[in-house]
């Protein structure tokens, strides 16, 4: 069966690692663009990325994580449905 909640973590791991890199970057401190206060330069596009990967990590990062042990669960339960009813079929069909 193919895994499909593999897209859906990895996605998350990736919102993560983007915010935690802008955030190395010196993200945090040129978010002072968006009141203003410092012109929009590169620092300033910075700032904006940083305050985008910041909503993200806020509100798309977990979705995707819960999305994704959900899914891994879910697919996980059908598989061991799917086994055990394979194997009473075949101890019906022997006896």
């Amino acid at each position: 069966m193919k895994k499909t909640w593999n897209g859906l973590a990895i996605s998350a791991a990736a919102i993560v690692v983007v915010y935690l890199l802008l955030h190395a970057l010196g993200g945090r401190e040129a978010t002072a663009v968006l009141s203003g206060a410092a012109p929009l330069d590169a620092r300033g596009a910075l700032g904006v990325l940083y305050a985008g990967a910041h909503l993200a990590l806020v509100a798309l990062a977990p979705i995707l994580a819960l999305a994704a042990a959900l899914r891994a669960g879910l697919e996980r339960l059908v598989a061991a449905d799917s086994a055990s009813s394979v194997a009473s079929r075949d101890a019906s069909s022997s006896g």
